[in-house]
């Protein structure tokens, strides 16, 4: 079998050969990501352990729902698991669970009255 070429300034250069991973060894990789996401759900850690980057993570849970809702288990499962083992399960799961128990602050600001004198001043001058 010949390997796939491209012409370029006269001479024939194979083409980089992809390798895909098969569906064992995909199925492998992510059961090694939950095993670690179960210990300690930080995606972007258990992303790194298993060598792949977040967004190959989140392309993973956009495509697999099974994957998806394997995750949200084993964060749940830890959550329950993990607050009654430390002091304060308000302060651990307010930095784990963000989206859940994250203090929402929101921030608002307003022209200084300099700013909008300087403004006002500006729109005022003809061209």
């Amino acid at each position: 079998m010949t390997k796939p070429t491209e012409k370029r300034k006269g001479r024939k250069k194979p083409l980089p050969v992809i390798k895909k991973k098969t569906n064992k060894q995909l199925s492998a990789l992510k059961t090694k990501f939950i095993e670690y996401y179960s210990n300690l759900p930080i995606q972007k850690l258990a992303a790194e352990y298993i060598g792949k980057c977040e967004d190959t993570i989140t392309d993973w849970k956009k495509k697999d729902k099974r994957f998806s809702d394997r995750l949200l288990k084993a964060k749940s499962e830890w959550a329950l698991k993990t607050s009654g083992k430390v002091k304060s399960a308000e302060w651990l799961l307010e930095r784990i669970m963000k989206e859940h128990f994250g203090e929402s602050v929101k921030v608002e600001f307003g022209l200084g009255e300099q700013v909008k004198q300087a403004l006002d001043y500006f729109g005022s001058l003809k061209r």
